[in-house]
């Protein structure tokens, strides 16, 4: 499977990997006695919200430049068609996985189940409101008869 990118494309899926690496260093170095565990778990989680505006910001660099009337967006960056800084959303879904994993381990699994749908709910929640703010429709386009 060849991956298709345009100018520095290639370096979302570094950026992310290289987040993830990062991320289990962290809970290593953080909690040894307790790595794998609850508590690298939540150092993996904390490490990975914590890059998700690093990574955006690196994207957001690349795809714009600064005008005489202010941000102008090129979008030359691309990987699999989609902006370098969009390549960021993945870092919260991941944080929210080690998370819910953590509150499966440490109460009931079905309690990280549960953490895990009420987190994505609130979080496509938080997106779409964004898409809105920036004026981009989130409905359904009406079928015509």
């Amino acid at each position: 499977m060849r991956s298709q990118y345009t100018g520095a494309g290639c370096l979302a899926p570094l950026m992310l990997l290289a987040s993830v690496v990062l991320a289990v260093v962290a809970a290593y170095l953080v909690a040894p006695d307790h790595f794998p565990g609850p508590a690298a778990g939540l150092v993996i989680a904390a490490v990975l919200l914590v890059m998700t505006p690093v990574v955006y910001f690196v994207g957001w660099t690349l795809n714009s430049k600064r005008g005489p009337e202010g941000r102008v967006w090129h979008n030359r960056h691309t990987y699999e068609g989609t902006p370098v800084q969009f390549a960021s959303w993945v870092l919260p879904v991941l944080a929210l996985i080690a998370a819910s994993v953590v509150v499966g381990a440490v109460t009931t699994p079905a309690l990280g189940v549960v953490a895990f749908l009420v987190g994505g709910y609130f979080g496509v929640r938080a997106v779409f409101r964004r898409a809105r703010k920036m004026g981009v429709s989130t409905r359904r386009p009406r079928r015509q008869a």
